[in-house]
């Protein structure tokens, strides 16, 4: 047990079971076992023994004392506003692989927010790590774990983090916290800062999906005089091969549109099956390390405004056996 959270464990492997994570609940066997936690339980992650506001885990990842209620407790600065986003929005892995995705966090406040961080749900099977990027290029930046304060005025600090399951997890969109210790976590928004996780014993497709609209804003606009838009969807396949079911679907909110897919020549971008874009599904044979593309076409006769957290138009990969292994959305929105 020890030997495979070392091996996995969330913070830099080293080969002490202090540093270890054996529940799995973001906190390190050692430190639980300081403050009187068990380090085989993780549903203590979410207590708050000195009744602070913070719970043992974000006590933890903001090094304070989770049995001093005069240590630093949340205070939301409402001048600091936090919206994020995550790309891509679904990863599908077999158990024990790492699962990464980009993070972002922005700072539209007129406040700079303090320590700020991604924190994993507290109910997923799986170790998580988090590290900052350089906005600019990607490259890793800080150590893993490592909080930091973002400047307002619109600043942006990047972020890659993963999840490596330990358990089999059906399909199930994660809701990600992006938090700074002052400051109300970003807002919730399904397909835009929330990231779809499946794991299985076995090898499973998984397509990285990524959208692309016409303006590249990510909203698909329906144009006035013809009452339809478009846009076109990129993957490749990191996982196993299989045969996968596409749809498109409003995430089952009801909202007044068609919606028309195809599977397209990568080159051309000609509807190849079929060969005109169908308002039913497209079954097409995906092999590993290779990168189908899609059309998703758009329609509507009624006026949507636009309501990026509501109204939007997902793309998803099922595979035979209706698993979902792949995501991606796009907003909706009239012109």
């Amino acid at each position: 047990m020890v030997l495979d959270c070392v091996l996995v464990g969330i913070f830099p492997i080293v080969p002490s079971p202090v540093d270890c994570d054996s529940d799995g609940d973001g906190i390190e066997d050692g430190w639980e076992s300081i403050h009187q936690m068990d380090p085989l339980n993780s549903s203590d992650a979410g207590d708050d023994p000195d009744g602070d506001g913070l719970s043992n885990l974000d006590e933890y990842l903001r090094g304070h004392d989770p049995s001093d209620p005069e240590s630093p407790a949340a205070t939301p600065d409402s001048n600091v506003l936090l919206v994020s986003a995550v790309l891509p929005t679904s990863r599908s892995v077999q158990v024990g692989d790492t699962a990464t995705a980009f993070g972002m966090i922005i700072n539209a406040g007129t406040v700079e927010g303090i320590e700020c961080r991604i924190v994993p749900p507290l109910d997923v099977a799986a170790d998580f790590f988090y590290q900052t990027t350089n906005p600019a290029t990607n490259e890793l930046s800080n150590s893993r774990n490592q909080s930091i304060d973002i400047g307002p005025g619109n600043m942006i600090q990047t972020f890659v983090f993963g999840f490596t399951p330990r358990l089999e997890i059906s399909s199930t969109a994660l809701e990600i916290g992006f938090r700074c210790t002052n400051a109300n976590d970003a807002a919730v928004v399904t397909g835009v800062n929330t990231l779809r996780l499946s794991a299985s014993s076995n090898p499973v497709p998984d397509l990285v999906a990524l959208a692309a609209t016409i303006a590249n804003d990510g909203i698909v606009h329906i144009n006035p005089v013809i009452g339809a838009g478009a846009f076109i969807v990129a993957t490749v396949n990191v996982g196993s091969s299989d045969s996968m079911t596409v749809t498109a679907d409003t995430n089952d909110v009801n909202l007044p549109v068609t919606i028309g897919v195809c599977e397209t020549d990568p080159l051309t971008a000609v509807c190849i099956n079929p060969v005109v874009p169908t308002l039913e599904s497209v079954v097409t044979h995906v092999e590993s390390a290779t990168t189908p593309t899609f059309s998703v076409f758009v329609s509507s006769t009624e006026y949507m405004p636009l309501d990026p957290a509501r109204a939007r138009v997902f793309l998803r990969f099922r595979d035979a056996e209706g698993e979902i292994r792949g995501s991606t959305s796009v907003a909706i929105q009239s012109d």
